[in-house]
């Protein structure tokens, strides 16, 4: 036993000379930052562009509290439909992002950050219809006559309850390709898309001799925020900080123009007859205003 001891007490000390060194190289080396991943629904189908500007603001909020917060990496999730994205957002699963148009539900259920990533947008509501059919709708000046057409939606869009409240016929369907569809086979008459959507709708479906309608509008106040989990304080925090940097530096401004410029001339608002419709699906505080659509008609 006492010859062995010396060896021991050898083999301990320098063991532990070399945690050390070891432990003294770790707690001095350069502090990795922690890189935060934010998750966000991918397309439903690859020719989907719809959410590519929604991507881009999340990019554009990130990157300017990234000095502050660290890095972060931005990634598609699996590809969902709409409901499931805000089910698993809900959950705290799959996703940690959502943006979409406000609802009394998504409002109660989620963490909003508030500003209108469309400015209004989304509640600008332009038609797709059959080319054939485009006579139909050159003489109408009032919305009685519109409402005699049956329109279009997607079983779980809130715009479905909106045109049902406002007097209008609405066939659903559970996808979002299964529209146009059903609207090339004449199921339905007209199918109500948003400004910041139509134009890359109507050139992706062109082959099925679906046009833009260019006489009617109907509008209502539907803002589109950015959605967390409602526990997901910390990243609703730099978001909301995010915004208040993009919009005092004008870049929230230049990407917003960047996508829909070309698309609000396009639309050419002020020739179009317009009606303004009210959105049952939005919280208390939204009934009876009008979205500030001035810039549309200037």
């Amino acid at each position: 036993m006492t010859i062995k001891t010396p060896i021991l007490n050898s083999v301990t000390i320098a063991l532990s000379s070399l945690f050390l060194v070891l432990f003294n190289i770790q707690i001095h080396a350069a502090p990795k930052g922690k890189v935060l991943i934010v998750r966000y629904p991918s397309s439903l189908t690859p020719g989907d562009t719809r959410a590519d500007y929604d991507r881009a603001i999340v990019d554009l909020l990130l990157q300017k509290t990234q000095e502050k917060y660290g890095p972060y990496e931005l990634i598609g999730s699996v590809r969902m439909q709409q409901s499931r994205a805000l089910v698993s957002l809900k959950d705290n699963q799959l996703v940690d992002v959502v943006p979409t148009t406000s609802s009394i539900e998504r409002e109660r259920d989620l963490l909003p950050i508030r500003h209108d990533i469309h400015k209004g947008l989304m509640g600008v509501k332009m038609f797709l219809v059959r080319k054939a059919d485009l006579p139909k709708y050159a003489g109408i000046t009032k919305i009685e006559e519109l409402q005699k057409f049956t329109v279009g939606q997607g079983h779980d869009w809130p715009d479905a309850s909106v045109f049902k409240d406002a007097g209008f016929k609405v066939m659903t369907s559970p996808t979002y390709e299964g529209l146009f569809k059903m609207l090339s086979t004449d199921r339905f008459d007209i199918f109500p898309r948003s400004l910041p959507e139509i134009w890359d709708e109507e050139r992706t479906h062109s082959s099925e001799n679906l046009v833009v309608e260019p006489h009617l509008a109907v509008v209502y106040r539907v803002p589109a925020y950015i959605f967390v989990n409602k526990k997901n304080t910390e990243l609703a925090k730099r978001l909301e900080e995010g915004f208040e940097i993009a919009l005092k530096d004008g870049s929230f401004d230049k990407l917003f123009m960047a996508k829909h410029g070309a698309n609000i001339e396009k639309a050419k608002i002020k020739t179009r007859k317009v009606f303004y419709i009210e959105n049952p699906v939005l919280p208390p505080e939204y009934k009876g205003s009008k979205p500030d659509l001035g810039f549309l008609f200037q």
